[in-house]
């Protein structure tokens, strides 16, 4: 995963960290017993926006990539989910995933994006299930996906996720 990351770094002209650290978990039952904790970020900037994609293992296994940018004057708050594997049998045919906004405009650029279907792709072949929501809060606009660790190719995963940032937010920066 470190090695995935400094590429990142290297790729985007960001600052990667690593921190791994032993934290104290405070049980009755266990008193003294500490988990190891990783946590990796990436920072790098596009423009006028900035993203920072964050990864932890450990206690908390989950990931998540935030892309601000300054604040559109028009609503485009939107949210993509993914409908779990065991779902997905009874989807027949059905669409796996849900994009929901009021702006067309947004759903249409999604929906014809190659990042978005590299994305699609990785989700059937890893069992992987972003979220992802674009609103505006405090004066910036704000994509965010999160998504689990708790598999074995995650690291494969990174920088379409980046991709698909960086094509929605020069689609924002854009309009």
């Amino acid at each position: 995963m470190k090695e995935t990351f400094e590429k990142l770094a290297k790729k985007y002209h960001g600052k990667f960290t690593y921190e791994d650290k032993l934290n104290p978990v405070f049980t009755t039952s266990t008193p003294g017993v500490k988990h190891n904790q990783q946590t990796f970020k990436l920072l790098f900037n596009l423009k006028s926006a900035e993203i920072e994609l964050y990864n932890g293992m450990g206690i908390i296994n989950e990931g998540r990539i935030v892309s601000s940018l300054m604040d559109i004057s028009e609503h485009y708050d939107f949210s993509i989910s993914f409908k779990d594997h065991f779902s997905r049998l009874f989807l027949f045919g059905r669409p796996f995933y849900n994009i929901e906004s009021n702006n067309l405009n947004v759903k249409e650029f999604i929906q014809g994006s190659d990042s978005f279907h590299e994305l699609l792709v990785l989700s059937k072949k890893y069992k992987f299930y972003p979220d992802t929501t674009g609103k505006s809060s405090a004066g910036f606009y704000e994509i965010t996906t999160v998504y689990s660790n708790l598999f074995k190719e995650r690291a494969e995963l990174l920088d379409p996720l980046c991709k698909f940032h960086i094509d929605l937010v020069n689609w924002f920066q854009d309009l």
